[in-house]
């Protein structure tokens, strides 16, 4: 079921959601897949998917190790990171808050370094289609703001009731979003632009330079990725009763062969 969502997720990414909006909802499925599976099994299922992504959809003849990983790695981070923020909420917090501080302060110096200069998309073939400043600052100036009102929120709520139930759901919210921006920043921004460069170098004999076009290409991936924290955020929040529900009957089905 897993695997047939994944592809489902797959084709939408490579039909539906293609230029300047393009999107990676195969990225949310691979973290359901670490909260479902646990990080070794949810990271196993990942490179089965991208592996058969690559047959039905790509070609094998592209596959990649460079992109081969990013699933293996989201759903070990996605395991270990929420297992390791609910172990200390408290720690979780101010871990969580730094994180998007550094982040935020980081992104706004590279965007002023790099005014005006990036290509349109991450399938840009040259830098003479640019995205105007206003449109990218703009779009991350919402989705940083998206984030911080979410976080501030949650803050508020869980400092402030006295309700186990809601102090639960709300450092919940919390730890999902940070590990999901956390995941993303580490997949989709850092690692992302040198993946695709080096795609287009050995299959499109593009010979660009990664020190040249790595900082263009992550800029643009930041800004639509900064939409997207929320809002796998919200949608993984929502299923995270059938998420438990489904990891329980895992772990009871795995207890019960390891008896055998």
């Amino acid at each position: 079921m897993l695997l047939a969502l994944y592809m489902i997720a797959a084709s939408l990414q490579k039909y539906v959601f293609k230029g300047v909006f393009r999107i990676t909802p195969t990225y949310a499925l691979v973290v359901i897949f670490g909260l479902t599976l646990g990080p070794w099994k949810g990271a196993l299922l990942g490179f089965i998917s991208n592996t058969l992504e690559n047959i039905l959809l790509q070609g094998i003849g592209t596959w990649m190790l460079e992109y081969a990983i990013v699933p293996v790695v989201i759903a070990l981070l996605t395991g270990l990171l929420m297992n390791t923020f609910s172990k200390n909420q408290n720690s979780t917090w101010f871990f969580g808050i730094l994180f998007l501080l550094i982040v935020t302060g980081i992104f706004i110096g590279i965007l002023i370094d790099n005014y005006n200069k990036l290509p349109v998309n991450e399938g840009a073939k040259s830098l003479k289609n640019k995205i105007p400043v206003s449109i990218v600052a703009g779009i991350s100036a919402f989705g940083f703001s998206a984030i911080w009102i979410i976080t501030i929120t949650l803050l508020l709520i869980y400092s402030k009731t006295m309700q186990i139930k809601r102090k639960y759901s709300a450092f919940l919210f919390f730890n999902i979003l940070i590990t999901v921006f956390i995941i993303l920043v580490l997949v989709r921004w850092l690692w992302g632009p040198y993946a695709y460069i080096t795609y287009r170098n050995r299959f499109r004999a593009a010979n660009w330079k990664v020190s040249e076009w790595y900082v263009r290409f992550m800029i643009p991936i930041v800004f639509k990725g900064l939409l997207e924290i929320p809002i796998y955020t919200i949608i993984i929040y929502h299923i995270y009763p059938v998420i438990s529900i489904v990891r329980n009957k895992v772990l009871y089905q795995s207890r019960k062969i390891a008896t055998y």
